[in-house]
């Protein structure tokens, strides 16, 4: 499960692992408890024999884990959003996936290209960037606008 190595260096799979694991003994635990108050003890005997069984996960490395993949699949959801427009899906329908509005997903897009734009110019090319920003309909890297420029400004 990745026990013992910082959760930055585990792999998705492990992180998915650390936090199902804590999530499987949490709930356990919680139907256990319930059942004793309820009169239930056979029930509950059998969810505590299961539950000794599973491996423990502290709660601060489950929640490590989770922000972890919530940052990753943050991080990735903008190629799924260009792909969606790629195949021609429109920026309402994104943001309905996303539970937004058209026009917020459409700016958390430009944000993220933005952020590649500035802080990996390295492995996010200006070939990277045109393709990105084609869906965008606005196909000016961060890097040829003026700083003075609204369109130059960071906006988040």
């Amino acid at each position: 499960m990745g026990a013992g190595r910082p959760i930055a260096e585990r792999s998705l799979p492990e992180l998915l692992d650390t936090w199902g694991q804590w999530n499987l003994t949490s709930t356990l635990a919680d139907a256990t408890a319930g059942r004793q108050p309820a009169g239930d003890p056979g029930h509950a005997a059998v969810l505590a024999s299961w539950l000794d069984r599973q491996p423990r996960v502290d709660p601060l490395d489950a929640l490590a884990a989770n922000h972890r993949l919530a940052r990753l699949l943050t991080g990735w959801q903008w190629q799924a959003i260009h792909a969606a427009r790629t195949q021609g899906a429109g920026w309402e329908q994104i943001g309905a996936a996303l539970d937004t509005g058209g026009e917020q997903a459409r700016a958390g897009y430009q944000a993220s290209i933005e952020d590649a734009e500035r802080y990996t110019p390295d492995f996010f090319t200006a070939t990277d960037s045109a393709t990105y920003r084609a869906v965008l309909d606005d196909p000016t890297p961060l890097a040829d606008r003026g700083p003075g420029t609204a369109e130059g400004r960071c906006r988040r």
